[in-house]
């Protein structure tokens, strides 16, 4: 019998929403605004969403055309309410 480890919905969220910042949004593939309706369909905010964001600063190597949209990317998601 061949047993799988599942991830919980939390978990596939997180991995979703990390890897949508790293490769379509910072990457230049999609816009704010597409990124910001991947988050708000996620079950994140507030400081869990905090802690996504860092996590993302903390293992991407970002130039200063990152770091400029990911700080656009705080500032839309807290005049959204979900930061």
């Amino acid at each position: 019998m061949i047993v799988r480890a599942m991830k919980t919905l939390e978990e596939s969220d997180r991995t979703r929403v990390e890897g949508n910042i790293r490769r379509a949004y910072l990457g230049g593939w999609k816009s704010l605004s597409w990124i910001v309706g991947i988050i708000r369909s996620s079950a994140f905010s507030g400081e869990n969403l905090e802690d996504i964001l860092v996590q993302v600063e903390q293992e991407s190597s970002l130039d200063e055309a990152k770091k400029l949209k990911m700080s656009e990317l705080r500032t839309e998601l807290k005049n959204k309410s979900l930061l």
